[in-house]
């Protein structure tokens, strides 16, 4: 067919379409998966940090006395607010290890006994497909971390509002 072309011997107009083209509609559904992830991504790091910021306020209305006995102590605003960051990122490590066990194990059991059929007649697979990629996994648990770290940065400030004397006496 090529050789033809060159020497002339075709007759009539031929079209080259490409899979973008004639696919179209799979690649848009692809692009609004993606949307999708997106989206699902932000509203679940909005949710977790609310339930991170609100831990923290928990863990600082409990210690309240705690603070100003450091502070009496001599202990500045900085010191205090990295006690309590450093209990929350404590929190967080729990929680990153838990769900690193239970996600790994079932991409472990879906890689090997295939827990998630698929119709094979509308996805042409007989099961979801697994890859474990431990860079991936890595870089999720750091970008978590970094995040949880920037997300109790600012609420804990309200440890530089609380007067030693005044939260001695607090009950």
């Amino acid at each position: 067919m090529m050789r033809a072309s060159y020497n002339g011997l075709l007759d009539g107009m031929y079209r080259i379409n490409s899979v973008h083209n004639t696919g179209m509609m799979y690649f848009n559904w692809l692009e609004l998966l993606d949307t999708n992830v997106v989206v699902i991504l932000v509203l679940m790091t909005l949710v977790s940090g609310f339930t991170l910021i609100s831990s923290l306020f928990i863990i600082i209305l409990e210690r309240v006395n705690m603070i100003g006995i450091l502070k009496a102590l001599g202990a500045t605003n900085g010191e205090v607010r990295r006690i309590f960051i450093y209990l929350v990122q404590r929190l967080v490590l729990w929680g990153m290890l838990a769900g690193n066990a239970v996600g790994i194990t079932f991409l472990v059991l879906q890689r090997h006994y295939h827990l998630l059929p698929l119709d094979p007649d509308a996805y042409y697979l007989n099961y979801v497909p697994v890859e474990i990629n431990w860079w991936y996994i890595l870089a999720l648990n750091v970008g978590v971390f970094v995040v949880s770290w920037l997300m109790v940065l600012a609420p804990s400030h309200m440890v530089s509002t609380i007067s030693p004397s005044q939260s001695i006496r607090y009950e």
